[in-house]
């Protein structure tokens, strides 16, 4: 009897032995095949968003380009974090890399076995070509490129660069780009035109969590799919990513509501997540646990008068309330986002020998205020503050006019300025670059700092110098003593006894001076829902990684480890965790506390790829267990009778002869 007759005749036979494999499977602990849904009801799917410009360039070089999917599909050699939480350089696609004494020369390695979505190896050849058109881009200044095996590239400088990888690859960003795609764009020389006039909306190729399809400019929403090459294993957990954009806040926030996403996110003020606080099924996290953005700040143009005057300047930073505003815009999360004068992160102010917070010294005073204005020669005409010929004092403080929270703090500013007498005239911009007028720009901007953040990539980028173009295309740096210090600092290596002491006097100049006052660190709100597993607060995973100044869409494995709630990455030293005071997250817990409301969540390691599926509660596991296995018993009994009553007596043959001998 041929094999068709076998099976057509034992059709019945064979189905229930199937049928009782596929039910002994699951309590065998044998993982079935699931066929992934593509439909975004479904727990295979994760539906994200941003009050965002739909996006029109996927190309790093374009400048039209936009991130906010880029570590989704596009992962960088470093990424930098914030301290003391996490390491503040961390390799991404990059084994590590080794430098010569005087900085010159850097040997940068790629992890091994590497591959792009399409299978192709990730290797030398595009990190190559990737520092190549970068260098020409960002101007770094390497003089020669040597790819010295499959996995590693050699750039060389002319002179010391120390903070080449701090401050060139991860701080600015630097995806890996695919050769197979960007090598075959014509470039003449330098001249890398069509480089960065290409979108990159088709023919991506990725080496991040996700895929991305050819997509259209302004398509709404963007479907991403699972890399089946990631190579942290057993990750992404969700297999289809939908990425929306909405044009105004209100309909990213009735988005979220009518349940559409299942994250809101926000950098505004704490109002602006008042909407989603206490929204049912979801949990708002906000300080400590949501990762920190840019730092909110007061900055002076030092170029004009009497803003040049550093006593003018002590005055204000003294008759300015930086608690009261913080704990206006952050309400109870205020405490845990609140800024020092000197704009440094706590231990980069150990380091300098500073105990703690460095050298602040401008607590809100009023009175104090009123004393230094007149020691700088103002004088006061009742509750007026006027300039020295008797003109009353008047002040324009410009803001971005997109930034609700902007317009909020000059507000609140102009409330507590007007109590030291002087008149101020908030101005509404959209042009956040208006510093680099120089003495044609502003008085007072308030928004992110010109002195970096108060986390970084360490003191010297942190303290980093500004400085202003004037109209006649002159370059004026704000305080030339200030600029010599950086400048000594930079020429030795980060961390080194002599770049400490220059960093030290430049932290001491800006504290001292207060050309900047910081307020506070915008916090990166995050409302999610209770249905996932987000990553653990404690370990800085997940929605709750501490990559520097970004939000979790932003960073390397933000979402990658996403799942489920059901579903959840274990190992051998698995624990639960949570940053509340609550065990079990719910939309009661929102945001009444001034501690943090994060989700509960067990601990997971990117070497894990097990899964664990919980059953239903309402389920008895044993009595499941001892069902299914009785059943599929009986089922396989039944099978093996009715197999043996079709089945005939084989015929007698003879035993082969053995092989002879060659």
């Amino acid at each position: 009897m041929n094999k068709n007759s076998f099976v057509r005749r034992n059709y019945i036979a064979i189905s229930l032995v199937l049928l009782g494999t596929l039910l002994l499977a699951p309590v065998a602990g044998f993982p079935l095949p699931l066929k992934v849904s593509s439909d975004q009801s479904s727990n295979s799917a994760l539906v994200m968003g941003e009050n965002f410009a739909p996006i029109s360039a996927l190309n790093p070089l374009n400048p039209s380009y936009q991130g906010t999917l880029e570590p989704d599909f596009f992962l960088q050699l470093f990424v930098l974090n914030n301290p003391p939480a996490t390491p503040t350089l961390l390799p991404e696609l990059a084994q590590g890399y080794s430098v010569n004494p005087n900085y010159t020369q850097f040997t940068i390695t790629l992890l091994p076995n590497l591959k792009w979505d399409n299978g192709s190896p990730l290797n030398a050849t595009d990190m190559w070509y990737t520092l190549w058109l970068y260098n020409i881009t960002d101007g770094w200044g390497i003089s020669s490129f040597t790819i010295t095996n499959s996995t590693s590239v050699e750039v060389d400088f002319s002179q010391s660069n120390y903070n080449f990888i701090t401050t060139d690859l991860a701080s600015d960003g630097t995806p890996v780009l695919p050769y197979s795609v960007y090598g075959s764009i014509p470039v003449s020389g330098e001249d890398l035109s069509n480089v960065t006039s290409f979108e990159g909306l088709t023919n991506i190729v990725a080496d991040g969590p996700w895929i991305v399809q050819n997509i259209s400019p302004g398509e709404n929403p963007i479907v991403l799919t699972a890399n089946p090459y990631y190579f942290q294993p057993g990750y992404p957990k969700i297999h289809t990513f939908y990425w929306y954009t909405y044009s105004s806040l209100s309909s990213y926030v009735a988005a979220y509501k009518a349940g559409t996403l299942d994250a809101f996110y926000s950098t505004g003020p704490y109002a602006s997540v008042l909407a989603v606080a206490s929204f049912p099924g979801h949990t708002l996290v906000g300080p400590p646990a949501a990762s920190p953005s840019v730092t909110e700040g007061i900055n002076f143009n030092v170029w004009t008068y009497p803003f040049n005057e550093s006593t003018f300047r002590q005055a204000l930073a003294y008759g300015t309330n930086i608690s009261a505003l913080d704990q206006t815009m952050n309400g109870p999360y205020a405490n845990a986002s609140i800024a020092t004068e000197d704009a440094l992160a706590p231990q980069y102010n150990v380091q300098l020998g500073f105990s703690g917070a460095g050298p602040q010294g401008y607590s809100f005073n009023v009175s104090r205020a009123r004393q230094l204005f007149i020691r700088a020669g103002f004088k006061y005409s009742g509750s007026t503050l006027e300039y020295p010929n008797g003109t009353a004092m008047s002040i324009s403080i410009r803001f971005d006019s997109t930034n609700g929270y902007d317009e909020s703090v000059t507000t609140l500013l102009a409330g507590q300025w007007s109590d030291l007498g002087i008149s101020v005239t908030p101005l509404p911009t959209t042009d956040l670059q208006a510093y680099t007028s120089g003495d044609q720009g502003f008085q007072v901007w308030v928004g992110y700092g010109f002195y970096g953040f108060t986390d970084g990539p360490g003191i010297s980028v942190q303290l980093n110098n500004y400085d202003a173009t004037t109209t006649n295309g002159t370059i004026l740096e704000w305080n030339n003593t200030f600029y010599q210090y950086i400048s000594n600092a930079s020429q030795y290596a980060p961390n080194s006894t002599q770049a400490t002491r220059y960093d030290k006097l430049a932290a001491e100049s800006i504290a001292y001076e207060v050309p900047y006052v910081p307020i506070y660190v915008e916090p990166n709100w995050e409302s999610l829902s209770n249905s996932f597993y987000w990553g653990n607060p404690s370990q800085f995973s997940g929605a709750f990684n501490y990559q520097s100044n970004t939000q979790s869409l932003y960073f390397f494995q933000g979402l990658a480890l996403v799942a489920p709630i059901n579903t959840t990455s274990t190992t051998s030293s698995s624990t639960s965790v949570t940053s509340s005071s609550s065990a079990t997250p719910s939309s009661s817990s929102s945001s009444t506390s001034s501690s943090a409301v994060s989700l509960t969540t067990s601990i997971p390691t990117t070497s894990s790829t097990s899964v664990v599926t919980t059953i239903p509660p309402s389920s008895s596991p044993i009595a499941y267990v001892a069902i299914a296995v009785i059943v599929v018993v009986l089922l396989i009994i039944a099978a093996a009778v009715a197999m043996m009553r079709r089945r005939k007596p084989p015929a007698t043959t003879a035993s082969p002869a053995a092989p002879s001998a060659p």
